[in-house]
């Protein structure tokens, strides 16, 4: 499968999603709260960036982290459903940020090389094969200006799997998942090994695993690799 093919697949799923449809009891914790706060992730790290940087995040949902950033940083904010962005326009005009939404996947980015300061991306880089993710990570390399970070949160190997899923023929763990929301949608769970590979044009700044468990639920384990890269000099 292409990543045109599962793009076209996860954006029918997240309108649908950001629309309140189909929001089962996993699915609510996969949109991410309208009323909720910026990531810890982002709140921890913002210390790194200059005043007025060009932010750009992939994956950006209804906009939640970047209303804060957008006080003190120029943000841009791509998302493959269209829902998402209406709602992030809606709130950044009620809170007087400036944000530009576009409404695109991240395989291939919409933008002109070095011309990002820092790329955040949570929750959104498993959204991929092995092919299509060492892509996207070179995509990221070449918006991203000299000595720009890059700041993700992906999901680990070390995560149960779905109750119903068909494992794909590719490198590492890759595949389509079959359960309540994610149904279609395809995966790929990351080594410590494979993210050190595919961030060569990279400089690790920190990078860290972190796990919740969820008791009383089947496959209830979630992990995720917490990444934080400085694009190298070269």
């Amino acid at each position: 499968m292409s990543s045109k093919e599962f793009a076209a697949v996860n954006q029918e799923i997240w309108n649908k999603l950001y629309k309140g449809q189909a929001l089962t009891r996993t699915a609510v914790r996969s949109v991410p709260d309208i009323n909720g706060k910026a990531s810890e992730i982002v709140e921890k790290n913002s210390k790194l960036l200059r005043p007025n940087s060009n932010i750009l995040e992939l994956g950006c949902g209804h906009g939640t982290n970047l209303l804060e950033l957008a006080r003190s940083h120029k943000c841009t904010g791509i998302d493959i459903s269209k829902e998402a962005l209406l709602i992030g326009e809606s709130r950044a005009k009620q809170v007087g940020v400036s944000i530009k939404f576009i409404e695109s996947d991240f395989y291939h980015l919409p933008f002109e090389d070095s011309q990002f300061d820092c790329v955040l991306a949570l929750y959104s880089l498993q959204f991929n094969n092995w092919n299509s993710a060492v892509n996207v990570f070179k995509e990221i390399s070449r918006v991203l200006s000299k000595d720009g970070y890059l700041i993700f949160k992906i999901r680990s190997t070390a995560r149960d799997m779905p109750s119903k899923y068909k494992l794909l023929d590719d490198h590492g763990l890759t595949f389509i998942s079959y359960e309540e929301h994610e149904y279609g949608m395809t995966y790929h769970h990351y080594t410590e090994k494979e993210i050190n590979s595919i961030t060569s044009d990279f400089h690790k700044v920190d990078l860290y695993e972190v796990m919740k468990n969820y008791a009383g639920e089947e496959n209830g384990k979630r992990a995720w690799w917490v990444g934080i890269f400085r694009k190298n000099n070269k």
